[in-house]
């Protein structure tokens, strides 16, 4: 038995979709989820609202090389 912390997403079809659990090998395994009452979006955060600034055009001599 091994206790593996991952995200998974549900879908709208109520099927999941485990995140990084390759350790365990592509065969039918036997699982019980505990599931977090937040979801991971609220965690992360929503960037949808994230505030831009709008400067115009940038200087046509500008050089974003790095390095």
């Amino acid at each position: 038995m091994k206790t593996i912390e991952t995200d998974i997403t549900v879908m709208p079809n109520g099927h999941g979709i485990l995140e990084d659990v390759h350790e365990l090998g592509a065969v039918i395994h036997h699982a019980i989820l505990v599931v977090e009452e937040k979801s991971v979006v609220e965690k992360r955060g929503d960037l949808s609202d994230f505030p831009v600034d709008d400067h115009g055009p940038w200087a046509t001599n500008i050089s974003l090389r790095c390095g």
